[in-house]
């Protein structure tokens, strides 16, 4: 199994992959390879794997990521893409070990919100085999990146899971929906607001007996992974929140 992750630019510091990879690393007992894409190497941990990014006109921030579906020199192993503003939980072992068939896709089920059906903050296929996204965003890539906004559908220079969605030509394999959370901003809505939106979601689509995160602030035990995505949702504004205090602050 291989990670892959991408850090561009100044808005996450490399503490932020170090502790993905941390988590990883102590909530699992099944071998992995764990990859960071940067044009800025320097603050990561010495066990990962650093792939050098060189930037390109025309390309932006997180959509480098469509360069993960094209790495010959990991073709035919299976590939994780996975966000760094993401806190394990639990263990990981049938993430790693997760039984994706060939010519199939894995995603998460966006069990949170409306619109698309899949998360784009973690990817799952055998390399190679996608290499056609890859392809077509490289292709013209300032006109996909800001495809989505014009059409009304994303915010501007989102629409990456949109494009996935839309695009892909094989069959898609949701790992349980049970293992992921989401966490911090829910449609546009911060804080207290948020997160009861999160418990009702997580009530509707997941489990109606027990809570995403209950009272004293212990997370579901059998959520693996939680993600921050958001504008401004820092992990470290978080802090206070018992499950952040255990498994992202002390590692």
């Amino acid at each position: 199994m291989n990670f892959l992750t991408l850090k561009f630019g100044d808005r996450y510091s490399a503490d932020y992959v170090n502790k993905l990879y941390k988590g990883l690393k102590r909530n699992s007992s099944a071998p992995f390879d764990f990859y960071c894409y940067t044009e800025n190497p320097q603050g990561l941990d010495e066990n990962i794997k650093v792939i050098e990014l060189l930037k390109r006109k025309g390309v932006r921030r997180h959509w480098y990521r469509f360069d993960f579906h094209d790495m010959p020199f990991l073709k035919g192993h299976k590939c994780v893409v996975m966000d760094i503003d993401a806190v394990i939980t639990g263990n990981i072992d049938e993430v790693i070990n997760f039984d994706l068939p060939r010519g199939h896709y894995g995603a998460l089920p966006k069990w949170w919100g409306k619109g698309n059906n899949i998360n784009g903050g973690f990817q799952m296929f055998y390399q190679g085999e996608t290499k056609y996204l890859s392809d077509e965003f490289n292709s013209r890539p300032t006109y996909w990146q800001t495809y989505y906004f014009k059409a009304g559908r994303s915010p501007y220079l989102f629409g990456e899971q949109l494009f996935i969605e839309e695009h892909l030509q094989q069959d898609i394999t949701f790992l349980p929906k049970e293992w992921f959370a989401r966490f911090g901003s829910c449609e546009d809505k911060t804080g207290t607001e948020a997160y009861n939106l999160l418990e009702k979601y997580w009530k509707e689509n997941v489990d109606s007996h027990k809570r995403m995160i209950d009272i004293n602030g212990k997370i579901h035990d059998k959520i693996k992974y939680v993600q921050f995505s958001g504008n401004g949702n820092w992990i470290e504004e978080h802090s206070h929140v018992p499950f952040v205090n255990e498994y992202w602050n002390h590692i």
